[in-house]
């Protein structure tokens, strides 16, 4: 009955804005995620962190860090709420919008124009203007060896172009 009582007060506040800090007096569990304080209940009840599954609860979560992000100074507690909430939307980006890895004829292409090359410029490392052509359209694929050229060349990990 209490608990529910502080948990009222902690939205109110929240309503009428009357926190000391961002998110004061709240503070986050103990480090075995045992939920041990009053203030804990209030800043976890008022965030209501939890695994995301959609875009509208990615974009309150990017909300509630953005909100802890323009405060000064913040409590351990608060740094440890961005912490989780951090998790919780990386996890969900990379779950929704996955990164592929890049083709070695991708790598290639952008290293040179990162560096404003030309396939002339490649001419040396490939043996020919054909050969260079054809890795560069995607033709041909980078053999070890020019592979190993264009490692030195560009010096960068040779996983890149495997």
């Amino acid at each position: 009955m209490r608990w529910r009582h502080e948990l009222r007060w902690a939205s109110l506040a929240a309503l009428r804005g009357h926190f000391l800090g961002c998110y004061a007096p709240f503070v986050l569990p103990h480090p075995k995620n045992k939920i041990t304080t009053l203030a804990t209940r209030r800043l976890l009840g008022h965030t209501l962190p939890s695994v995301v599954h959609m875009d509208e609860e990615s974009e309150r979560l990017i909300g509630e860090l953005m909100r802890l992000d323009e405060c000064a100074d913040l409590s351990a507690e608060e740094k440890e709420l961005a912490e989780l909430l951090t998790v919780l939307i990386d996890e969900y980006e990379e779950r929704r919008y996955p990164i592929r890895k890049a083709s070695p004829q991708q790598t290639l292409q952008h290293l040179m124009e990162a560096r404003k090359l030309t396939q002339k410029d490649l001419w040396k490392l490939f043996g020919s203007k054909g050969i260079t052509s054809e890795v560069f359209h995607g033709k041909r694929s980078i053999s070890k060896a020019h592979a190993k050229k264009l490692v030195k060349f560009f010096h960068v990990s040779a996983e890149l172009f495997i």
